[in-house]
């Protein structure tokens, strides 16, 4: 029903930077005249098709905001450091550090309950089912690990410590948490310290998503190039002696 609508928005106002939709809900990127002009066709042709815009719901974001907008008072006016976007951060490295600081604080709360099972294999089972790696993995695919560090540097202690607890000892050593981070078939533990897999992790969502991401933006495939890419790849060539075109990568069924 709103894809008319979609379509009119990006017809009236080519300049936008992005217009994308998944049912009603809608990003829009670009010069805050546009965007204003988009909100306020929202407003006045969205309810013929069904779309009765809540103001107090819209967000309004943008890093160097410093005077007055053309918008609702009611709408959330979200600060500048960051904005948060289909669960990922978006916005400075001290941004996306406190954002990842606050997911691994409610982590570590559900973690508290698991000390309650006292069985060291079923709590093993659910941490490594539910509650390590798969737990920071969409912000792994989704930020650059460059602003990733420090908070990477915390959920691995968190995982490390937890493995410990789970083992009934009082700590491990380094090389004993080296060892438990390898697969399994290695005689490991199965439990991936972030650090390591982080570069990789973010390179393939880019390559595996590079054609989508080269639709919405509207930019030249040939000539686009997912931000930081490059320079992990070249990283990754310096440590293991080989070289991974970004082109051939994106060629890939899975990276």
């Amino acid at each position: 029903m709103l894809h008319p609508l979609a379509r009119k928005i990006e017809a009236e106002f080519p300049d936008l930077d992005l217009c994308v939709w998944y049912l009603d809900d809608g990003t829009i990127i670009g010069q805050v005249d546009d965007v204003h002009k988009v909100f306020l066709l929202l407003e006045q042709d969205g309810p013929a098709l069904g779309l009765h815009l809540n103001v107090k719901k819209n967000e309004i974001w943008w890093p160097n905001r410093a005077s007055l907008d053309p918008f609702p008072a009611e709408v959330d006016r979200v600060d500048n450091a960051g904005v948060k976007l289909l669960g990922a951060p978006i916005g400075t490295k001290a941004f996306t550090t406190d954002f990842v600081k606050k997911k691994l604080v409610a982590l570590s709360d559900v973690c508290k309950a698991l000390r309650e099972v006292d069985n060291a294999q079923i709590e093993f089972a659910l941490f490594r089912g539910c509650l390590s790696y798969n737990k920071i993995n969409h912000l792994l695919r989704t930020c650059p690990p460059d602003l990733l560090q420090d908070a990477l540097v915390k959920f691995d202690d968190h995982f490390h410590k937890m493995v410990a607890e789970i083992l009934r000892v009082p700590c491990l050593s380094e090389q004993q948490w080296d060892q438990a981070s390898l697969p399994v078939k290695l005689a490991g533990l199965g439990v991936n310290q972030t650090k390591v897999t982080a570069a990789s992790a973010y390179v393939g969502s880019c390559t595996l998503t590079k054609d989508l991401v080269v639709a919405l933006l509207g930019r030249d495939a040939d000539k686009f190039e997912p931000a930081g890419v490059s320079a992990l790849l070249s990283a990754h060539e310096a440590v293991t002696g080989k070289a991974h075109p970004l082109s051939s990568l994106c060629d890939e069924k899975s990276v």
